[in-house]
């Protein structure tokens, strides 16, 4: 069974395990890192056909694994934000890049040699303001609001893409973008962009926290 394209399968159509504007309501009402996660967990569950791998979540400090036994054959990390975090290089958008990266790093202590690591940033894009009779319902509402008179969604959007790969290539590493419209809640439309980053070694990932270092 080949894996590696069983994987990169689930983070183009885990979309598809919520229901119509389900995703877009969590990500409005909260940031859905273990929703995300576990959508793609249980996609890779359903599509594994063989009993000789298991499916784990939070295993031994990795959010997602694919085991053979006590071997770890997949591990992936998962960050969750938002795209007004990301723009003029704001602080937030910096601490999350860094978090991902520091993710990576502690999974090499559970990695084996031929272990395919990978990280997933993900950023929830608000297309329009949030009225004001929804804002106790919206987590982020007067950050969402703010963003939006500052920007246009578009012009945030594509703002928070580049900052992010610039800071990831830092880092020697390209990430695969992905934007997936996820629905409609509290009147506005909902996007997903996703910052894909692997597959990478152990030895991949001491390679790049060793060369590089970035400073902002």
């Amino acid at each position: 069974m080949d894996l590696t394209s069983l994987f990169h399968s689930s983070l183009e159509k885990f979309v598809s395990q919520f229901q119509p504007n389900e995703l877009a309501y969590l990500a409005l009402t909260s940031k859905p890192e273990g929703q995300l996660r576990d959508a793609i967990a249980f996609y890779m569950y359903q599509n594994i056909s063989s009993e000789e791998f298991c499916c784990a979540r939070e295993w031994r400090d990795a959010d997602f694994a694919i085991l053979k036994g006590q071997e770890s054959l997949l591990l992936c990390e998962y960050k969750c934000a938002y795209t007004f975090d990301c723009v003029d290089n704001k602080s937030a958008g910096v601490r999350y890049g860094k978090s991902v990266i520091q993710d990576l790093n502690k999974t090499i202590i559970n990695a084996r040699e031929t272990t395919s690591i990978y990280a997933c940033l993900f950023l929830i894009h608000p297309k329009g303001k949030i009225l004001a009779k929804y804002h106790d319902g919206v987590k982020y509402a007067h950050r969402i609001n703010r963003s939006l008179e500052q920007c246009p969604e578009d012009r945030i959007l594509i703002t928070a893409k580049t900052n992010m790969i610039n800071y990831f290539n830092q880092w020697g590493v390209t990430p695969i973008v992905a934007v997936q419209d996820i629905g409609n809640a509290y009147d506005i439309d909902v996007s997903l962009v996703s910052f894909f980053i692997g597959p990478l070694s152990k030895h991949d990932i001491s390679s790049m926290i060793d060369l590089h270092k970035p400073t902002v």
